[in-house]
């Protein structure tokens, strides 16, 4: 990274100027599908948070698979979308804004002067406001949400080097359904080209170890790196579903686990990027949740996360000896 810690990789990943920036103090790690758009959104109605309203500049994996955005194709480009390599473009990212300065009186010229008014001037058509206006108040936590961090090997270390004392957020959600919207939103977007699940999971698993649908809802196994890199006060792990049946209470939980004050309102319809998936059969659920189980109970009792017991795929069956 920058400063003490430089080296050869982040010259190499340099190519910015100098930009007075900032590492962030929090971040959403994931996972994908579990509602960190909306979350994104959320965040940006506090007044004392500074998010990027970009989603996902993915930094800490570009850096972790070694990815030069700068020297990527255009397709490679596009995949990536709004991803940033570059070290002193990603700090600019929590730079604040520069307060607007007060217009600078200016002297009348020569011959320029105000032409003295017929007896008195008529009263204000608009009178002038009690107080000035309050200025904004200023940013205290600095954060970004790239789910991919959660899945990306290497990212956990990297972001311990940078921001040793950074808050983690990561929402998690039943992993079959999870595996389910997954499929529906890649459907959408024309990245898998199955419409049936069943056939696309099939597909999937032949894959091996890293099935994209498996992969990205075996939590606990994701988070293993970070909780080897950070206190497990750094880490916060709510429950979609809970997130979903009432957005201001999470929300101010998050505020609350990254230093800022809980809000009394929010507006909380934002939900984006909705996908409709088909009706899976009873059947194709059950084993898709026997694929989860042992990492579910992983996730109970390796992290103390309770909400994961109402999944399907918390196994009702003790662990075998």
């Amino acid at each position: 990274m920058t400063g003490p810690d430089a080296s050869a990789h982040d010259r190499k990943h340099r190519s910015a100027p100098a930009a007075e920036g900032r590492w962030p103090t929090f971040l959403v790690i994931g996972a994908g599908r579990c509602g960190t758009t909306t979350l994104h959104g959320l965040l940006l109605q506090h007044p004392r948070v500074l998010i990027p309203p970009i989603k996902e500049p993915n930094y800490f994996a570009m850096r972790a698979l070694d990815i030069d955005f700068e020297a990527l194709s255009v397709s490679a480009r596009i995949a990536w979308a709004d991803s940033i390599s570059d070290p002193d473009a990603y700090r600019a990212l929590f730079a604040p804004p520069p307060q607007p300065q007060p217009p600078f009186p200016q002297a009348p010229q020569p011959g320029n002067e105000p032409i003295a008014a017929d007896g008195p001037l008529p009263p204000e058509t608009v009178p002038p406001p009690d107080s000035p206006p309050e200025p904004p108040l200023d940013p205290v936590a600095f954060g970004e949400c790239s789910p991919v961090y959660l899945a990306v090997a290497g990212v956990a270390r990297l972001i311990r080097d940078a921001v040793p004392d950074v808050r983690l957020i990561a929402i998690l959600r039943d992993p079959v359904d999870r595996a389910i919207s997954h499929h529906a939103h890649n459907v959408a977007c024309g990245i898998d080209p199955e419409p049936d699940f069943e056939k696309a999971l099939i597909a999937d698993q032949a894959l091996g170890e890293h099935a994209n649908y498996l992969f990205h809802g075996r939590y606990a196994d994701r988070l293993e790196p970070f909780a080897r890199q950070f206190d497990r006060e750094q880490i916060l792990l709510l429950d979609y579903g809970a997130f979903a049946a009432d957005p201001l209470a999470i929300m101010n939980r998050i505020f609350t686990h990254i230093g800022v004050e809980p809000l009394a309102a929010m507006t909380t319809d934002l939900r984006a990027l909705p996908s409709t998936p088909a009706p899976i059969p009873d059947d194709v659920r059950r084993r898709l949740a026997a694929l989860f189980a042992d990492d579910t109970r992983n996730l109970v009792e390796r992290y103390g996360f309770e909400p994961a017991r109402a999944w399907s795929s918390y196994p009702t069956e003790p662990a075998s000896a």
